[in-house]
């Protein structure tokens, strides 16, 4: 499913023509306005380009199953993430991409969200941050593939991410993209 280890997350107009320019295949959409998505999505697809929109960091779209209906049929998306199940869920019926996104914020959540991985089952799981002891835990309790993203800074930091069992990463320094 990921060819490609270091997913642009693409937040900003600079980092839209970096994305193009670039080899990378997938991106992340991310903090963007509703208005905006539908020329910005097409101008992707036509460098061909796949388009992973994270729900909650879109402006002006709801981040539940009416927000997703619309962004897969009106929008064209590959891809959605959400902290939700209903989404994930209506990605997976929809035939696209459906990424969880896990906050790690401390070892309650770290438990809560291990607890959760095995009702939802998702294909595709987002962990941030990029804590390489917790991928590893999360790697041995799922079948998922592992995203992993948030403060990474150094090349050094994107590897032992990936050595811990993410298969990509998602990165917004422009820097650490694939040219």
């Amino acid at each position: 499913m990921f060819n490609q280890t270091i997913i642009p997350a693409v937040k900003s107009e600079l980092h839209l023509e970096a994305f193009i320019a670039s080899s990378a295949v997938i991106g992340i959409l991310m903090n963007f306005d509703l208005m905006d998505l539908g020329a910005i999505i097409q101008k992707l697809h036509a460098h061909q380009k796949k388009v992973i929109l994270h729900l909650e960091l879109t402006r002006g779209l709801a981040n539940d199953e009416f927000g997703a209906i619309f962004a897969i049929q009106i929008l064209k998306v590959d891809g959605l993430i959400s902290t939700k199940q209903k989404v994930i869920d209506l990605a997976k019926k929809r035939k696209i991409m459906g990424v969880y996104r896990l906050f790690l914020k401390d070892s309650m959540a770290f438990e809560a969200n291990l607890r959760q991985l095995e009702h939802i089952k998702p294909d595709v799981i987002e962990v941030l941050p990029a804590i390489p002891k917790l991928i590893e835990r999360i790697k041995q309790s799922t079948n998922a593939i592992i995203i992993s993203g948030g403060l990474l800074f150094e090349p050094g930091e994107i590897q032992n991410a990936l050595s811990a069992g993410a298969a990509s990463v998602s990165v917004s320094k422009i820097d650490l993209w694939p040219k």
